[in-house]
């Protein structure tokens, strides 16, 4: 399954300036119990954005997505395509669970092609100056699944409406 994880504030705001405009710990800790033991799609601004002490985040695999990097490590891997990406998850690593964490651009590129099955969103209260915004989510093909309700924001979950049986 892939699985989109965002955390957006009320104008869907994901980013400034290359960072995450809020600070919330029980957020970042909801993301990591969410991931641990997957395979993790991102961009190579979101990849750079990780402190690099954190980098790569452990406990998963990264494949961060860039036209120009071509690195590897323990636990990482740039690749030139979201196929590529998802190829390497799904056949490579053997992983039955890819999230793709960002940025912008890739969760665009990924409700475009129609890659996503679920989408995972941390609304966090509250309105944010960011440059940086979650692509708008058409409900229609999506079954809305109730809010777990945290101090500072809430998780919404959304799955497709034609998956809602194989989960």
């Amino acid at each position: 399954m892939i699985t989109a994880i965002v955390a957006y504030d009320e104008n869907r705001v994901i980013g400034k300036d290359g960072k995450i405009p809020w600070n919330i710990p029980e957020d970042r800790k909801f993301f990591q119990q969410q991931t641990i033991g997957s395979a993790l799609i991102m961009g190579r601004k979101t990849w750079e954005s990780i402190p690099l002490k954190k980098r790569p985040l452990k406990g998963r695999f990264n494949l961060i997505l860039s036209k120009t990097c071509r690195d590897h490590g323990v636990g990482y891997l740039f690749v030139d395509k979201m196929d590529t990406a998802i190829w390497w998850a799904k056949y490579v690593l053997r992983m039955d669970n890819i999230f793709i964490i960002g940025g912008a651009e890739i969760f665009k590129i990924a409700l475009e092609k129609d890659l996503i099955n679920r989408i995972i969103v941390s609304k966090i209260y509250g309105i944010h100056e960011g440059d940086a915004y979650f692509p708008e989510i058409k409900t229609a093909n999506w079954e809305v699944h109730s809010p777990q309700k945290f101090k500072e924001f809430e998780v919404v979950e959304y799955v497709k409406s034609d998956e809602q049986g194989k989960i």
